[in-house]
């Protein structure tokens, strides 16, 4: 019976530290998994750091290329300095020359003007721009009073 009692006692021994390794194992196991996971989302990290990092020196290496959209602004200032280039080259060039060069500027207006009426025609506008009255014909028709004011008997 002594050794009835000592083989079992051996068996749940044995039985005891299968259980406690094959425990241990499966706890060990499942600590490997993670660890694996872990490792998968690191490297997919450093992967994308990698993209990132390779992208931006790629735009480093290769010229900027800007597009600015500018306002049209300072026409009237680009105004005056033609006008003021052409009073000077007049001047020194003779007559003639700033005569060429008026006829040159008065050219590029009235094609200028042709371009806008005829863009308003192929809008359908009817309307026309008329200059408005200046020199003697305005001051007969303005004589005796004041424009813009009803004019009043004294």
């Amino acid at each position: 019976m002594d050794m009835d009692v000592t083989s079992r006692m051996s068996d749940a021994t044995h039985r005891l530290r299968d259980w406690r390794s094959a425990s241990k194992r499966s706890q060990l196991d499942r600590k490997n998994d993670r660890m694996r996971t872990r490792i998968d989302l690191l490297e997919s990290a450093l992967d994308q750091e990698r993209d990132e990092r390779k992208r931006l020196a790629d735009a480093l290496r290769r010229p900027a290329e800007v597009t600015v959209k500018r306002p049209r602004t300072g026409w009237i200032l680009r105004t005056i300095v033609v006008a003021g280039a052409a009073y000077v080259a007049g001047t020194r060039a003779g007559r003639e020359q700033y005569d060429r060069m008026i006829d040159w500027a008065r050219e590029r207006l009235a094609r200028a003007e042709g371009a806008r009426r005829s863009a308003l025609e192929a809008m359908g506008d009817d309307r026309r721009m008329v200059a408005p009255e200046s020199g003697p014909a305005r001051m007969e028709r303005t004589a005796g009073r004041v424009v813009g004011r009803a004019s009043t008997p004294s």
